[in-house]
């Protein structure tokens, strides 16, 4: 099956959109970041899910982030 999977953030203090843009490149590798959140749309137009691996995680149901 296909998704569209989407992650948002706000991102504060960016001197220009391109800045912003890079922040939010880096964000999701950094090793302390607390971006564990998205939001999954499945393409054959079922309900979307909101996936969120630090729950996930805190529950045992994959490995610690």
């Amino acid at each position: 099956m296909d998704y569209l999977v989407r992650w948002e953030f706000d991102v504060f203090d960016a001197a220009t959109p391109i800045k912003a843009a890079l922040q939010a490149r880096k964000a999701p590798i950094r090793p302390d970041t607390i971006a564990t959140v998205f939001t999954v749309w499945p393409k054959d137009g079922s309900t979307p899910v909101q996936v969120d691996f630090t729950e996930l995680a805190e529950e045992g149901k994959i490995a610690t982030m």
